[in-house]
């Protein structure tokens, strides 16, 4: 008992909220020439129509919000970090280690999923730390960004760009969400992107779920996590919007049809979130996200985006295809997929660094952001073999081809459809004749977020349902999220991948 509180208490240490810079983020209005209103302090709104403003020292989030006069929505730009924790690292790292891909029971059975599909050249963006160009993704990394606007998070030297390269998220002394101990940097866009679509049957390291697909990388989680701002933009970008739906980034010409976000945070799901969902479903997108690692309902715990409208969310299950021990749960969940449970972690793609970049290996992790590209990469099969089919199809035929878990997965409603059936979803996609998208505001699917949709424009996006509550930083759960970098133990290169079946 005593040794389960030590590990409790280490996991969820006290929140970092006071420590770091707050943010609003402003909405405006449009009168009826499409310009946007709204004022404060002698300064007008923004063309873009929406304006990031950093508090003053000592400023209340409630008290900024009543300077702000005729406009949308004022909320907070909360701090969000990725859903990934450490393993040891395996011993004679391979292919077959990857139990989550190849294992017909605990894993997605990768090998019989392919004979439905090897997947297409569908764009899959991942919208997280960014990314190694590391050797097992071959020459299928198209051009990303780089959307931190801050440069205390951004460990770059530098602000929005066309680099998406992960430079280290390490924390130190002197950084912002420092709380008196270091970590090393994580590589979890890497990570994340190698299950999606690491090269397959190259005699290098690792399988990857669609042997054809083209990684998209979006950076936009850094040294303490990232903004809920920057993290929106990312969302909009890699949906392919217009110009100026972005401010400073010119169009992405390689528009996503899946789109995974490994992160999140505690707290409802804010507009700014929400809007920037909708508008990447309504260009025809599917965006995949996880549960989140606190082993909470978030049915009565909410956490962003994985309690927002028109998303698949996943929940991770461990080696016995039992929900794993961190692995949130509740009706907004959709489908349960591998995120591993110490010491069986999902075996991917990693670096040595333990700060800067070091060279290329294969690493262990486990968490919900470890479950999420597993769906991910099925959805681009899916995609693959039904073009155009959309959302809220993708996330009805998963919830429906699921298969039932023992444990807290065994009561109603608390796991979706369960784990994930890979072979029937892809199947089932096939036979599925393409509907338009469709937004809801109260979706069927996720009856713990019931807040009505607010319609707007498809440049502007749209949608509301709440504010978020978000604290913590690297390290630590903050208010029941996992926002931690831990210690990854890093592995050497795993062997000749399995053939294609």
């Amino acid at each position: 008992m005593v040794t389960r509180l030590l590990v409790l208490i280490l996991l969820f240490p006290l929140t970092l909220s006071a420590q770091m810079p707050k943010r609003l983020i402003v909405n405006f209005k449009k009168d009826q020439d499409g310009k946007f209103l709204g004022r404060s302090s002698g300064r007008s709104a923004p063309d873009t129509g929406r304006m990031i403003v950093e508090l003053k020292e000592g400023e209340s989030v409630e008290e900024a919000k009543k300077q702000w006069a005729d406009v949308a929505v004022v909320e907070e730009d909360r701090v969000l970090s990725h859903f990934g924790m450490t393993n040891p690292s395996v011993n004679d790292p391979r292919a077959d280690d990857q139990w989550h891909f190849f294992d017909n029971f605990s894993g997605i059975d990768l090998n019989t999923v392919w004979t439905e599909s090897e997947g297409e050249d569908i764009v899959v963006a991942v919208v997280d730390t960014g990314i190694r160009n590391h050797r097992d993704f071959g020459d299928r990394i198209l051009q990303g960004a780089d959307l931190i606007s801050d440069t205390s998070m951004s460990n770059d030297g530098d602000g929005r760009d066309r680099d998406a390269s992960d430079p280290g998220d390490w924390v130190a002394p002197g950084d912002p969400c420092y709380q008196g101990q270091s970590s090393n940097s994580s590589w979890h866009g890497t990570h994340v992107a190698g299950t999606i679509l690491a090269e397959t049957d190259n005699g290098k390291d690792v399988a990857g779920i669609n042997t054809r697909a083209k990684l998209l990388p979006i950076r936009v989680l850094g040294k303490c996590g990232g903004y809920t701002s920057d993290i929106a933009d990312g969302i909009r970008w890699a949906a392919g919007g217009p110009e100026g739906i972005v401010n400073g980034l010119r169009p992405n010409p390689n528009p996503a049809k899946v789109i995974n976000l490994s992160l999140g945070g505690s707290g409802r799901c804010d507009f700014t979130m929400q809007a920037a969902i909708d508008y990447a479903v309504t260009q025809g997108a599917v965006v995949v996200v996880a549960a989140g690692n606190s082993a909470q309902d978030i049915d009565q715990n909410p956490v962003t985006p994985a309690t927002c409208n028109n998303v698949v969310t996943v929940g991770a299950s461990n080696k016995s295809r039992g929900l794993s021990w961190f692995s949130n749960h509740g009706s907004a969940v959709d489908i349960v997929a591998p995120g591993g449970q110490s010491p069986d972690g999902v075996v991917s793609l990693g670096n040595t660094g333990r700060t800067s970049p070091g060279s290329d290996t294969v690493t262990e992790m486990s968490g919900t952001s470890m479950a999420s590209p597993h769906i991910a990469g099925i959805v681009s099969l899916m995609k693959s073999v039904n073009a155009d089919i959309a959302a809220h199809q993708v996330e009805r035929i998963l919830r429906a081809s699921g298969s039932q878990m023992s444990g807290m997965c065994s009561v109603q409603g608390r796991c979706g459809g369960g784990f994930v059936f890979a072979v029937s979803a892809v199947a089932e996609a096939a036979r599925t004749i393409a509907e338009d998208p469709i937004l809801s505001g109260s979706d069927p699917l996720n009856t713990s977020n019931p807040t009505p949709i607010i319609t707007r424009s498809d440049e502007e996006g749209g949608g509301a349902c709440g504010s978020v509550d978000m604290t913590g930083g690297p390290g630590n759960f903050g208010g029941g999220m996992i926002v931690g970098l831990m210690l990854i133990f890093l592995v050497g290169n795993i062997g000749k991948v399995r053939k294609l079946a």
